[in-house]
């Protein structure tokens, strides 16, 4: 048979000296270290209104771009690539005779330079389409009551058939650093050919990057 004995001791109560007081007071425990990683954004998506000419040309609605609408919209860009051939083989014309260059023919060669530049500026948005899949509408694309919108060509579902869709739309989101909105812009320098969304309230330092799929971007300084 197993036999069990208790004994009680008397305790000596504890007293800590002071200098381990004054130590847990001058370096107190240090906090928990907290995730650090990416600040990210989602994205949304609402409808933007289109230029007067967009809305007379092809509409306001979404449309597929293998569509008589969207063969329209993709010939307007191949339009403006011709007009500016045209124009210049127009000036290669007149240049070409022998004779003394005036000040006219300074004018008419700045007047089809500005519009050449103007032309190709215009069908930009609709000439990257097809390779970027969403880009800056800018004011020619957009109605004068509509300060942000990009035009996109991307599925309307996900099981990526059928083709894609075009509309004028609106991607922007709520800055994760100061709440302000973000809208997006041409990366610049910085990003070039890409697609940033900058922060209304810092646009040089909220930079975020923006996936046109996930809808989703994380924090790029």
């Amino acid at each position: 048979m197993t036999r069990f004995s208790i004994a009680f001791e008397e305790a000596v109560p504890f007293a800590p000296d002071d200098t381990s007081i004054e130590r847990s007071l001058r370096d107190p425990p240090a906090a928990a270290p907290q995730p650090v990683g990416p600040l990210a954004i989602t994205y949304r998506i609402d409808p933007a209104k289109p230029a007067l000419w967009m809305r007379l040309l092809v509409g306001s609605q979404p449309f597929r771009i293998n569509s008589w609408r969207g063969y329209v919209l993709l010939g307007s860009a191949v339009l403006n690539m011709g007009l500016i051939g045209a124009l210049g083989f127009l000036v290669y014309l007149d240049w070409s005779r022998p004779r003394p260059v005036s000040t006219a023919d300074l004018a008419q060669l700045a007047l089809v330079v500005a519009l050449s530049i103007g032309l190709w500026t215009l069908s930009r948005p609709v000439r990257e389409l097809p390779s970027r899949r969403v880009t800056l509408a800018g004011v020619s694309y957009l109605a004068i009551s509509q300060l942000h919108g990009q035009l996109r060509a991307m599925h309307d579902s996900d099981r990526k058939v059928g083709g894609r869709v075009f509309s004028v739309v609106r991607h922007w989101g709520v800055c994760p650093v100061c709440s302000a909105d973000v809208d997006l812009d041409e990366g610049g320098s910085a990003y070039p050919d890409r697609l940033v969304g900058r922060c209304h309230d810092s646009p040089t330092e909220h930079v975020f990057s923006f996936d046109p799929v996930t809808l989703s971007g994380s924090l790029l300084r």
